[in-house]
């Protein structure tokens, strides 16, 4: 037998039960990069050009963070950013045309959450704010397409189903169709 195959029958029997998965990570090679400083929970994070960006997050119930990173894939390195405005737990990110947008998220312990949109400016390395959520909400799905941030879902006193729409060139947010169902917590790829 090939040492390929059995490389890839030892990692699948390792990595079972997601068999598909296990063959996936030994054939396509994931590796463990740099560790960023201090560990996190429900940050956000945002891809734009060649970097990743970890926005927020809390260490177990106890702090919760106003930390922002980049990481270089290339290099292997972080780097620690300016700091958000405020201490910042379970928001959405995403990237686009030089900034990293930060939407909702909640602070303090317990939570409250937030109708913050907080843009990071990654040339300039310095944070703005939106216009604000039409509601408060942390845990929110958001994604980008064509200019436009959409935020559906997450957590206000229970799981949402809400829609909203946020206009970079205009600054503003609208309402679309809410979805079938609540939902909160669930991730996108943007």
């Amino acid at each position: 037998m090939k040492r390929s195959a059995v490389i890839l029958i030892l990692c699948t029997a390792l990595l079972a039960p997601n068999a598909a998965l296990a063959v996936d990570a030994c054939t396509w090679g994931y590796e463990v990069g740099a560790n960023a400083s201090g560990e996190r929970l429900l940050a956000a994070g945002a891809v734009w050009e060649d970097r990743f960006y970890v926005v927020g997050g809390r260490l177990f119930n106890t702090t919760i963070y106003d930390n922002m990173w980049s990481y270089d894939p290339i290099g292997d390195t972080w780097e620690v950013l300016t700091l958000l405005p405020e201490n910042v737990v379970a928001s959405c990110a995403v990237g686009y045309e030089g900034k990293i947008f930060s939407v909702g998220g909640a602070t303090g312990l317990p939570f409250s959450e937030i109708d913050k949109l907080y843009i990071y400016d990654i040339q300039g390395d310095t944070w703005s704010q939106g216009a604000d959520l039409p509601a408060k909400r942390f845990n929110t799905t958001c994604g980008m397409l064509d200019g436009k941030i959409y935020s559906a879902g997450g957590y206000d006193s229970g799981n949402q189903a809400e829609l909203y729409i946020y206009d970079i060139e205009q600054d503003t947010w609208s309402s679309g169709h809410d979805m079938p169902t609540v939902v909160a917590g669930a991730r996108t790829r943007s």
